[in-house]
């Protein structure tokens, strides 16, 4: 079949968007308005080229779907989102031409399109013939004159108007500076996406079978059912095992000796999601043929039944373990991934049982499967992890529980959870107030940094938002912050974390993290190490560090400092040109009435 001009400038239509927003914009994998349209506008242009629209209930759900997509990159794209969109883009297009398309089909049609890019080219290249061929009918001469006369006259008119309007002019330089012959890159992008756009918008349409009972005309040997029932028995002994174990110390409270709870939680999650994971696999596999519905079979089916039970309380188990990390050192966007898994095992664990009980075919069953596995990650992409998880972090550290800790520097780095952490800046340990401070100061002048070189329209919502959030807050956090560098209040932030990551056993550790040196107490240590190492050297009369005593004047302080070989102490005068720079000692008068001390 022969593409049509339609498709024709469709093609080259998502060629130029691809190009701008792919290859001249750097925010594809951060997100906003502009990626936003770019994903609308590449399902508008499949709509309108595509020679059937089947207006299906399917297909107004993936379109609802790809705005809800488009939203997302909106407010903040991720690598997940990107993926997702990619995908969802084909399957809007593969819907609009069939009312039973699902995930299962929209992977074969996939392949099948992968597999006959050549006819799809051939097509395109036809639809190209076709077109000049029709044109040839008219004379070389109109023809060029067609072209020609109007491009002259408008370049005739438009230097006119740039020597008459000096705005004119300047955008007529702008745009006579950004022409540039394309390169060697250029080329195999525009390629590379030029074959892609004619894929999307021919696609071939290849569907599974759609027998959803599978078929109970062949028997089982006697072999598969002594495999099968073999191989249940002894992996229903082993499940048993595991939820014994987990009976008696998950569920009990008492983990095994030299073990804390958290650690015996913690090696399990992921490893059992897996062994779930795997248990769909081989009863599927296992009885995807005659053992499904073969009588003499009856006997292993109940073993296959057994084992889906157990999986289920292994799996309410592994929720357990989750529920532990929460309860004691917070959430992330990785523990949210390993719920929305655990919960995507346990609706294949329900399939598989539901495909034993109704004798459902094994094309049903991958149908049911993938279109589960599908929706798992649209929730988990659509869905603001970080925001999710940053408040459960703030209620864990502000109760002084400072496992979180791991987890809240993470998420002050990430635009759309930072401000969530503000309410931390009133942490009745100062250690972790300055260390909040230095890390959302850092990542204020990150999203200053990164709004620069963007148009407005362009930004991420999120960043947008939390931008006018933290500077908002900015003198809060400069107050709090104090004369203290960042990288010191993050260090000593980072120091109570470590201390805390192995729990309960560590937390009199936290204790003797000092408070992070400020600028000024490091100016007077580096004096006073001067005067040490000078001729005749100059000591201290105390260990301690003499104490900074505030002026009126917010960049002037005063310290008294004794001197072994001197009876009266000096007064020490510290000065800094403005707030934020470096402090100068300069050595007053020598005194013999002590003044108070700044209060800490």
């Amino acid at each position: 079949m022969t593409a049509r001009p339609r498709e024709l400038v469709a093609a080259l239509a998502l060629v130029a968007a691809a190009d701008t927003v792919v290859r001249r914009s750097a925010s594809l994998t951060v997100g906003g308005p502009g990626v936003a349209l770019f994903v609308l506008f590449v399902a508008a242009v499949v709509v309108v080229a595509a020679r059937a629209r089947l207006r299906a209930t399917r297909t107004f759900v993936i379109a609802g779907i790809l705005v809800a997509l488009a939203l997302r990159c909106a407010y903040g794209s991720n690598e997940g989102v990107l993926a997702i969109s990619v995908l969802a883009v084909p399957a809007f297009a593969l819907a609009m031409r069939s009312r039973t398309a699902s995930t299962a089909d929209v992977v074969a049609s996939a392949g099948a399109t992968f597999v006959t890019t050549h006819t799809r080219l051939a097509a395109a290249f036809r639809g190209v013939r076709d077109l000049l061929a029709s044109r040839r009918e008219t004379k070389t001469s109109e023809r060029l004159a067609q072209v020609l006369v109007p491009l002259l006259l408008a370049g005739l008119f438009v230097a006119i108007f740039a020597l008459a309007n000096p705005l004119v002019g300047a955008w007529l330089d702008r745009a006579t500076r950004a022409v540039a012959i394309p390169g060697i890159e250029d080329l195999v992008f525009w390629f590379v996406t030029l074959v892609g756009s004619v894929l999307l918008l021919r696609p071939a349409l290849k569907r599974l079978p759609l027998a959803a009972s599978a078929d109970t005309t062949s028997g089982a040997t006697d072999g598969q059912v002594a495999l099968a029932r073999n191989t249940l028995v002894a992996l229903n002994a082993i499940f048993l095992l595991e939820n014994v174990l987990d009976a008696t110390y998950l569920w009990a409270g008492s983990p095994p000796p030299g073990v804390s709870e958290r650690a015996y939680a913690h090696e399990g999650a992921a490893w059992l999601t897996v062994a779930l994971a795997l248990v769909t696999v081989v009863v599927g596999v296992l009885f995807r043929g005659p053992l499904a519905h073969d009588p003499k079979a009856k006997a292993t089916r109940v073993l296959a039944f057994v084992w889906l039970a157990q999986g289920v309380v292994l799996a309410i188990g592994t929720y357990r373990r989750l529920w532990i990390h929460i309860r004691t050192s917070g959430t992330s966007s990785v523990r949210i991934l390993g719920i929305v898994g655990t919960t995507l095992v346990v609706v294949a664990l329900v399939h598989v049982g539901y495909k034993l009980l109704r004798n459902r075919s094994f094309v049903w069953l991958l149908r049911r499967q993938l279109d589960a596995i599908a929706l798992g990650l649209l929730a988990f992409v659509l869905a603001p992890t970080h925001r999710l998880s940053a408040p459960v972090n703030l209620r864990r550290v502000m109760a002084h529980e400072y496992q979180a800790l791991v987890h809240v520097e993470e998420e002050a780095r990430e635009a759309e959870s930072a401000t969530s952490f503000l309410p931390m800046l009133g942490h009745d340990d100062e250690r972790i107030r300055r260390g909040i401070a230095a890390l959302l100061l850092d990542e204020r002048d990150h999203l200053r940094a990164a709004s620069l070189p963007r148009i407005t329209k362009d930004q991420p919502l999120a960043e947008a938002w939390a931008l006018r959030e933290l500077d908002l807050a900015s003198p809060r956090l400069e107050a709090v912050l104090g004369d203290v560098e960042r990288v010191d209040a993050i260090r000593q932030f980072e120091y109570i974390r470590n201390s805390a990551i192995e729990g309960e056993i560590a937390q009199s550790e936290i204790s003797k993290v000092e408070l992070a040196e400020t600028r000024s107490e490091r100016a007077l240590k580096l004096w006073l190490a001067e005067q040490a190492s000078s001729s005749p050297p100059r000591r201290l009369a105390s260990p301690t560090l003499p104490s900074l005593v505030e002026t009126t004047d917010p960049n002037r302080l005063e310290a008294d400092v004794a001197f072994a070989a001197f009876p009266s102490p000096t007064r020490l005068v510290l000065t800094r040109p403005r707030p934020g720079e470096e402090w100068r000692v300069e050595e007053s008068v020598t005194m013999t009435v002590p003044i108070h001390p700044l209060a800490p």
